[in-house]
């Protein structure tokens, strides 16, 4: 029956609900041990108390972020400095030589070694502003290290796809999604490899 009227009773549970508080409500609704919460702003996510921090050196000073929820081991993931544009590319280039693309290539294998040093080298987060732990160095900067990457013998299609798809974040994401996602995919916790 519930289901059978469920536009008169969302009806008439709207208008219960907003002649009260969010604390008000989700406190009556606890009393009758119905498990709720409020819908938090930007805000409240950033202040929420069991929050836990990371803080990541940058080239412009220490940048605090938000740190995965997740713990492996109980313990907090330890994430290195921001590195300069330029930093590591020697040694990202003689660690993978043409041979190491090539044999991906003739394999058929994703070059998963290459993209995580490339991602711990700060190259793939190159666009994101270094508020999320990022380089922030816009897109003629983002494009200069994609044609590094396929200079050094490495298809850059093999990662490109992040920068864009982290570009159309920075453009049309909310606040609440970049603020969720920017810092994982600086760090290397998220990956975006894909488009459609």
């Amino acid at each position: 029956q519930r289901v059978a009227h469920r536009e008169t009773l969302d009806a008439i549970g709207s208008a219960a609900f907003a002649r009260q508080s969010c604390e008000a409500l989700v406190d009556r609704l606890h009393q009758a041990g119905i498990a709720s919460g409020c819908v938090g702003s930007m805000d409240d996510l950033a202040t929420h108390p069991p929050n836990r921090f990371v803080e990541v050196e940058t080239l412009t000073g220490p940048v605090k972020l938000l740190a995965p929820g997740a713990l492996l081991d109980g313990q907090l993931p330890v994430y290195g400095p921001v590195p300069e544009l330029g930093k590591h590319s020697q040694t990202i280039r003689a660690e993978f030589s043409d041979d190491y693309h090539r044999n991906n290539g003739r394999n058929r294998t994703y070059p998963v070694k290459s993209i995580d040093a490339l991602t711990k080298g700060g190259r793939l987060s190159a666009m994101i502003p270094e508020k999320f732990g990022g380089s922030g160095l816009g897109l003629t900067k983002a494009s200069i290290v994609m044609e590094g990457t396929n200079r050094c013998g490495c298809n850059a299609g093999h990662c490109h796809g992040q920068m864009y798809n982290v570009g159309t974040l920075l453009r049309y994401g909310s606040a609440e999604q970049k603020f969720r996602y920017l810092p994982s995919i600086a760090s290397g916790a998220l990956r975006l490899q894909s488009m459609a």
